[in-house]
């Protein structure tokens, strides 16, 4: 069996109403259009007024155009949102509490940064997700709205507190949107600041391992030295290497997490509709244009079903070799 570099992934998603909205600034960007000539829908004088996130782009006619999207930001907010409600960073003062974080599947997949005074601790997402835009004609306006307030006491006026607001809103929308799991930093866990990727202290261990053995079925991995393959830098990195059987129960994980993508507002929604994967082992040819090796996503069994082998990036440095090598490295500075 061919070993696999990479997970891709495409997906798209039905919905009504905006779900996320953008600053008020994004007014001086229509209004200056509209005094270039360029007549449009979006133009407000007021600073009480909710934009949709948008893609922007000039069309073939020269004029500014857009389709609405839903920000990174906001489906890895959906994707990891059952698994907590936030990320405390007063955690990092609790060995327990800060190492149960690392070793949670939200910590392997979704990444973190805790800085302190003493030390930095962080791991790169192994998840990319781009912004999920627009593919339908579906076209958005701005509505007014009214916002009402408490009635002003001791005033001449009978008048409350009210005022007007405008919204874009928009009715049925389609978006779609890529991403890829990176599985060579989801194979590896450094405690080393060699290649500033400094995620965990490695004189709490045994916590880890711990956390780690509870998180990750067979999780046998052991602190050691390791060196990146295809690194053109011949030196090796203090950390834990995670076997096949993790990496796979993560990247199943991680297209759980995103199979269930929601998104609730009080007056629009959106949610998946279709999600499918390829799994990479020449990147030149297993690419999204290339319409074939493509494997549909409809349910978790699909998921569950899925059993590859990941290529082995990383190989064991004995530790007399990786220190040598350092020490090298140090006196020729």
């Amino acid at each position: 069996m061919s070993k696999i570099k990479n997970v891709i992934f495409e997906f798209e998603l039905e919905g009504v109403g905006v779900v996320n909205y953008d600053s008020n600034d994004q007014k001086f960007i229509w209004n200056r259009e509209s005094k270039n000539g360029n007549k449009n829908n979006l133009v407000s004088i007021h600073n009480n007024v909710n934009y949709s996130k948008k893609h922007i782009y000039r069309n073939e006619n020269g004029e500014l155009d857009y389709k609405i999207k839903i920000s990174s930001d906001c489906l890895r907010n959906s994707i990891f949102r059952n698994d907590a409600i936030s990320t405390n960073p007063s955690i990092s003062h609790h060995p327990f509490l800060l190492n149960s974080f690392i070793g949670s599947v939200q910590g392997l997949i979704r990444g973190y940064m805790f800085a302190g005074k003493n030390e930095t601790l962080k791991r790169k997402s192994p998840l990319t997700i781009t912004p999920a835009i627009q593919t339908n004609n579906s076209v958005s306006h701005l509505e007014i709205g009214v916002r009402s307030g408490e009635k002003i006491v001791n005033s001449d006026s009978d008048k409350g507190d009210t005022t007007l607001r405008n919204v874009e809103t928009v009715g049925e929308m389609t978006y779609s949107g890529k991403g890829n799991i990176n599985l060579q930093n989801l194979q590896f866990m450094s405690c080393d600041t060699v290649f500033d990727r400094y995620e965990f202290n490695s004189d709490n261990i045994d916590i880890l391992n711990k956390v780690l053995e509870n998180t990750l079925p067979n999780f046998d991995s052991e602190l050691g030295y390791y060196k990146l393959k295809s690194s053109s830098v011949n030196i090796s990195e203090y950390g834990l290497k995670l076997n096949n059987e993790n990496v796979l129960f993560l990247v199943k994980e991680v297209l759980k997490r995103i199979s269930d993508i929601s998104i609730m507002r009080n007056t629009s929604y959106a949610n998946i509709s279709k999600l499918r994967i390829k799994l990479v082992n020449s990147p030149l040819i297993d690419t999204y244009e290339n319409q074939n090796g493509w494997i549909d996503i409809n349910n978790v069994s699909d998921i569950d079903s899925l059993d590859f082998d990941v290529e082995d990036f990383y190989e064991y440095v004995e530790e007399e070799e990786a220190l040598t090598e350092r020490k090298e490295i140090i006196e020729n500075v």
